[in-house]
């Protein structure tokens, strides 16, 4: 089948084309789907996704009249949601797709330019509704922080992507005096999910900090930016389905306390000793619960005034001790 070349026809054959969801899993054959279509009019193309289908008519009244379907269409059970396939549009003379459109045909025609980043339309036919799009009261799904001016264009690039999988993003440009983790503290409260920190080598080395600020908090540094918005997208479609999202593998996050602050470093051995002896539901002897409940204390201070910008220098040796358990 030969691909429209003008602007026109792509419109024309965009509007004989309709989007079908809630299909029964784990998805329809191309002969279900003609049967339930076909007597609308003449069918083009059948487009099989995961999730949903496109059926491309030959008639773009074809199309009205499934989209009109009285009675609803049902097929085992399962009514159809007919919806229009959003129009394409062109930029610089190149065809691109409605970046706020949550449904088009993965078949279409791509940019084949090479010499710009990858666009990550590949990721969006699989996306499910993000309700916080088109909430202006809901928090960020995203938040780029920015940390000099001088990256904007790089932080825009980034939002650009993020925003074509239904994420609702913006970028921050914090004051370069207030420390980061208490910027993803503040983040975390208002209950942001994800927290892109850009800076200087990031842009040279197309690359980015990705902090995961739900579930167990987590870090992920200078991430190749591909990677970070792939691992993005997936955590986020499994957020937004309530599910535990399932490890990639070859990736993982340094944790990361609730107010952002990076836990990577390790307790004294001391203090480690004492819990697996807890643990093990061993004796200890008060003086020992007194060292450990100091050390907590200590590294909950620390954490409070991270949040306010000053972290205080902690001297872990002298929670070296010798045991005789």
């Amino acid at each position: 089948m030969n691909r429209p070349r003008n602007q026109a026809e792509q419109e024309l054959k965009a509007r004989a084309r309709i989007y079908v969801a809630n299909i029964p899993q784990p998805g329809m054959t191309r002969k279900e789907v003609v049967s339930v279509f076909h007597k609308y009019g003449e069918i083009d193309n059948v487009s099989l996704q995961t999730r949903h289908v496109f059926v491309q008519f030959v008639e773009e009244s074809s199309a009205l009249k499934a989209l009109a379907q009285n009675p609803p269409d049902y097929i085992m059970s399962k009514k159809l949601d007919v919806k229009p396939v959003r129009p394409f549009f062109y930029r610089n003379g190149e065809l691109v797709k409605n970046e706020r459109a949550a449904n088009f045909d993965a078949n279409e025609k791509r940019n084949d330019n090479r010499n710009q980043p990858r666009d990550f339309d590949d990721f969006k036919s699989a996306r499910l509704i993000n309700p916080n799009v088109m909430n202006p009261n809901a928090p960020n799904d995203c938040e780029i922080v920015v940390t000099n001016s001088s990256l904007t264009e790089y932080a825009e690039f980034l939002e650009v992507n993020l925003k074509k999988m239904n994420m609702k993003v913006d970028l921050l440009f914090p004051n370069p005096d207030i420390p980061i983790n208490r910027v993803l503290g503040t983040l975390a409260q208002r209950g942001t999910l994800y927290v892109l920190v850009v800076r200087d080598e990031n842009k040279l080395y197309r690359s980015v900090t990705v902090d995961i600020l739900h579930g167990i908090p987590e870090e992920h540094r200078n991430m190749p930016y591909k990677d970070a918005l792939a691992f993005i997208v997936h955590s986020f479609d499994a957020f937004i389905r309530g599910e535990k999202m399932t490890p990639i593998p070859g990736l993982s996050g340094i944790p990361i306390s609730e107010c952002g602050l990076p836990l990577g470093d390790k307790h004294p051995e001391g203090i480690i000793t004492l819990l697996n002896l807890l643990q093990d539901q061993r004796d200890i002897t008060v003086l020992q619960y007194d060292m450990i409940l100091k050390y907590l204390k200590e590294k909950k201070d620390e954490h409070i005034k991270g949040e306010v910008g000053v972290l205080p220098t902690f001297k872990p040796s002298k929670y070296t001790f010798n045991f005789s358990c």
